[in-house]
């Protein structure tokens, strides 16, 4: 009799294991789903995000005068700063030498901001604008960051351009 106690209790504990294995299978099963649509969302998305922020540049080169300079493809940069820095190609009729604009996100004192700089290696980094700012708020973004976040940014981009080429 004592063995048949203990036969059950193992195809007790093998049935509660079975149910518990399966219980946490499919829970794994959802989030790995979850997952997956997360990515496949972000991947979709991609093309869309470097077009906006295309356009974005494009904007603030045309609002501070410069219309002779078009944008080109998206640049891929290998640098940990991919997720705050953007890079396009710019052509111009005016020269020949390569050019790139670049949009930063630039901490400030009001948040974030976008800043648009155009980068080439006879001239160097220029500071264009900021995007969507206007008025007032533009011209005390200007002043309080035009010794600091700005110039450091101007000095940073010829290094990050120069992550472009090291593959």
């Amino acid at each position: 009799m004592l063995e048949d106690e203990i036969e059950t209790v193992d195809n007790e504990k093998k049935l509660f294991y079975k149910t518990l294995l399966i219980k946490c299978g499919i829970f794994c099963g959802i989030l790995a789903g979850f997952f997956a649509v997360l990515v496949l969302f972000t991947l979709l998305g991609r093309n869309s995000w470097k077009n906006g922020l295309k356009k974005e540049t494009s904007q603030v080169l045309k609002d501070n005068g410069i219309e002779n300079i078009q944008l080109g493809n998206w640049v891929k940069i290998k640098t940990a700063l991919t997720i705050s820095v953007s890079v396009y190609e710019a052509i111009s009729e005016n020269t020949e030498n390569e050019m790139y604009a670049v949009i930063i996100r630039v901490p400030t004192l009001y948040g974030p901001v976008p800043a648009v700089y155009i980068y080439s290696d006879k001239n160097g980094a220029q500071f264009i604008g900021f995007s969507h700012i206007a008025g007032k708020t533009n011209s005390h973004i200007k002043a309080s960051s035009e010794n600091s976040q700005i110039e450091y940014w101007k000095n940073k981009i010829p290094v990050i351009l120069n992550s472009k080429f090291s593959r």
